[in-house]
């Protein structure tokens, strides 16, 4: 069974753990670069399945900030990541499945989460797709590894 909760002190080692392929860390970076010190908008969350730590995000209290498209009750998911041994089984999707409702019941106030996934990173695209997201249409320019399709999932 896969369940999503907040980062606490004891995950650490298991997260840095988790890896992905050289061609995606271009896109979610690493973990490690994750956990070091992140800002104080960020709060770090992971993915579990049968109780053992298989991805981690970020969710970016601060994302309207930095995005124009991003409204100020909004956020952003940063960093997505199921470890590269297991992916293809179906985890991102379950995970992004997941995403609304557990957002809704952890910031009620939250009323939209957005993200960018880069044009060159199809599957990654089509989980969001297949996990609920919209694409907007619009693309972001803004990101070092090239342009980004703008997603989103409304949750009011």
């Amino acid at each position: 069974m896969l369940k999503i909760r907040p980062l606490q002190h004891a995950d650490r080692h298991p997260v840095l753990q988790l890896g992905v392929g050289e061609e995606q860390c271009q896109y979610v970076g690493t973990t490690q670069e994750l956990l070091s010190n992140p800002p104080p908008d960020w709060h770090l969350h992971v993915i579990e399945a049968d109780e053992q730590v298989i991805g981690v995000f970020n969710i970016d209290h601060g994302y309207s900030q930095h995005m124009a498209f991003a409204g100020i009750n909004d956020a952003g998911l940063r960093s997505f990541l199921i470890d590269q041994s297991l992916q293809g089984r179906g985890y991102g999707r379950q995970a992004v499945r997941l995403l609304p409702s557990y957002l809704q019941q952890h910031y009620p106030s939250m009323a939209c989460i957005w993200l960018t996934v880069n044009c060159r990173n199809t599957s990654a695209h089509q989980c969001y797709l297949k996990g609920g997201f919209m694409d907007s249409g619009e693309l972001y320019y803004g990101g070092q590894a090239g342009p980004q399709h703008i997603m989103y999932v409304s949750l009011r």
